[in-house]
């Protein structure tokens, strides 16, 4: 179970600079779902530190709020975790605590679930990817494991996390210098004298108790000195903040000043807080003082190296590896116990029951509110809706694109080989195929690469919400369609604004205008001012609507219903056309897709009862609910129909 401590310290610097080396592509695709959300992150033990990490990354990186919990505490949430993202860190993904929130989180139906782990074949990611909940993304740590703290894989997995927000919200983080020894003589060039003095101070007298001040930058570092002090049992160690310190708690320094040592922590931007926190220290309490220069967020992954290099410090001073300890077998039984055991359902098992269905509905309203009338309402709606799918009959099935038929990081490639099977097995039944997108020519190129060429004359793709359809096997140039002046007067007015000139991004298309902001965080302010301009009289003949990367502009008169409409009338007879999008709450992109009985939605849903009901496994979204609804389908004769029904 352990390993030597200063074996580990030896790897640390490798171990940093193999996570810098990584591809973080799809680890990047997983946390742009989780930017627009509000964060639970999940970690016991020395991934806790990894979650009080990842939650100030996350708050800077996208501005939504962020907490850390362990598994017993994340696992009470219940249906809060409704509208918000979670992630599971675990190096190895396989302690009973990680396990079984999992299951319990999943139950609870968050709108994100990542897990991250460093072992390829981890318990947990065969979890995620048994119930298709989430996004598992795993490395192999070179190392094997770490001994009985959490020491390589913290600073690795830290700095994973880094380089993920870094490339999914660019211009948020700094790029991150390889080389450890030279990234720590910028952050801290007094760590080594730092070190030589808390060594000094344990040798020279019995101090068994830490006391540590931090302010937000180094609350990472004091969290983990907490962990890694206190699970290797060198001291007892009591945290707070600067400033909450002078809030009753100094007491406690006064009145037990034997054997303490105070350390006291901070970044240049509250250095002085800091220096007049310490002078006004009793002269007999010691005090070790760290500060932080540089990048703040740069700074605050680095901590976590540092803490690692103050814990072989004070294990040299006292003579004791913390590395590996020994373990009484109470605490490997209690560590080993599954808590979660008798509080969850079986999940891989679990489907969209109709509490789910309708919590999805009433997320969607922003309210959870079970005793109120509109909930009551949508319990009578659900077996209804349930009932009118299944007894349909279908000739036909249109689908969104991004999100839907792809994920985030998959919209610029081909279709995804396992959609795309899918797909083929329905088109050798006979249905009929419609993509309805924002996209525009991209995505014909991008399907003929997956989708065998013998049934493209049963595929119709409507382009830029439905401004152009055209047959999979025929090819209409966009230059045919002509040019709609209302959008290209808008996208001059937008690019000749002072403001939203320097903060969007206009991309005019003859019959859409797609617009991007430059960084996530300004949508709130520039949106409502595109807002403005769309609803003057001259652009009277515009309609905005939203997809997960974009607002598009387009004609009152165009929709993707245009696609829908396509296959009812090819349809040898009278039948239903199933549609399935990820936006189909107003003003999102499929909510007139998906504005109708025959619809089913694989992530937002609208507040109407009669349409665009989320009925894919509970913690199931975007692609996996497509893939889900999809091997549904039941042929009958050249029609088919689709069955939804649950037995959690």
């Amino acid at each position: 179970m352990g390993k030597p401590y200063q074996d580990e310290l030896r790897l640390l610097a490798s171990s940093y600079e193999w996570a810098c080396g990584l591809d973080v592509s799809e680890l990047k695709a997983a946390l742009i779902r989780l930017g627009g959300l509000p964060l639970i992150s999940i970690g016991s033990g020395g991934s806790l530190t990894a979650a009080h990490f990842q939650c100030q990354i996350h708050e800077h990186s996208t501005g939504y709020l962020a907490k850390p919990l362990t598994p017993l505490l994340a696992a009470s949430l219940g249906h809060a975790v409704l509208k918000a993202g979670v992630t599971l860190l675990s190096a190895e993904g396989r302690n009973p605590d990680i396990r079984g929130v999992f299951r319990k989180i999943v139950e609870s139906d968050p709108q994100g679930l990542l897990a991250l782990c460093l072992k390829l074949n981890a318990p947990l990611i065969g979890d995620i990817q048994s119930t298709m909940a989430g996004a598992g993304v795993a490395y192999d740590m070179p190392w094997g494991k770490d001994g009985y703290l959490a020491t390589n894989s913290l600073i690795a997995m830290c700095c994973l996390l880094f380089r993920g927000y870094a490339e999914a919200f660019p211009g948020t983080l700094p790029t991150l210098l390889c080389s450890l020894d030279t990234a720590l003589s910028q952050v801290a060039p007094e760590l080594e004298t730092v070190l030589s003095d808390i060594e000094n101070l344990v040798k020279s007298s019995d101090k068994k108790t830490f006391l540590i001040l931090h302010d937000k930058q180094t609350q990472v570092l004091a969290v983990d000195l907490e962990s890694k002090l206190i699970e290797s049992s060198m001291a007892t160690v009591i945290v707070s903040d600067l400033r909450n310190f002078a809030h009753g708690r100094h007491l406690w320094s006064h009145i037990n000043q034997e054997g303490v040592v105070a350390l006291l922590l901070s970044h240049n931007d509250q250095k002085e807080i800091r220096a007049t926190t310490k002078k006004l220290l009793p002269d007999i309490l010691p005090v070790v003082e760290l500060n932080l220069e540089g990048d703040p967020h740069v700074a605050m992954l680095l901590s976590i190296a540092i803490s690692i290099k103050i814990i072989g410090a004070i294990g040299r001073a006292k003579q004791f590896d913390p590395g590996s300890p020994f373990v009484p077998m109470f605490g490997k039984h209690l560590y080993r116990f599954d808590a979660f055991q008798h509080q969850v359902a079986n999940c891989s098992q679990s489907v969209a029951s109709m509490q789910l269905a309708v919590m999805r509905k009433l997320g969607a309203s922003r309210s959870c509110d079970w005793r109120q009338p509109y909930a009551l309402h949508l319990q009578e709606a659900y077996p209804k809706i349930l009932e009118k799918l299944e007894l349909a009959r279908f000739s036909g099935i249109v689908l969104d694109y991004d999100s839907t038929l792809c994920t985030p990081d998959q919209r610029f490639g081909n279709l995804p080989l396992i959609v795309g099977s899918e797909l083929e097995r329905l088109l050798a039944l006979g249905i009929n195929l419609g993509i309805a997108t924002g996209r525009g020519g991209s995505v014909m190129t991008a399907v003929k690469n997956v989708i065998s060429p013998r049934f493209w004359e049963r595929i119709w793709i409507g382009m830029y919400n439905g401004g152009l359809i055209q047959r999979l096997d025929n090819t209409c140039p966009a230059e045919l369609v002509p040019q709609n002046e209302q959008l290209q007067n808008l996208s001059k007015r937008i690019e000749a604004d002072p403001y939203l000139g320097k903060v969007v991004h206009c991309e005019l298309r003859r019959t859409q205008l797609t617009i991007n902001m430059t960084h996530p965080s300004l949508f709130d302010h520039a949106w409502p001012l595109v807002q403005s301009l769309i609803s003057l009289q001259e652009y009277s003949g515009l309609k905005a609507l939203r997809s997960l990367h974009s607002w598009d502009i387009i004609a009152q008169s165009t929709s993707k219903k245009v696609v829908h409409q396509t296959l009812e009338n090819i349809a040898s007879q009278k039948t239903e056309i199933l549609c399935i999008g990820d936006r189909g709450r107003w003003p999102g992109n499929d909510c007139e897709l998906l504005g109708h009985t025959y619809a089913l939605g694989v992530d937002e849903v609208s507040v109407d009862t009669n349409s665009a009901w989320n009925l894919a496994p509970s913690g199931v979204y975007g692609v996996a609910a497509t893939i889900f609804y999809l091997r549904a389908i039941e042929l009958e004769n050249n029609i088919f129909r689709i069955q939804l029904k649950n037995e959690s």
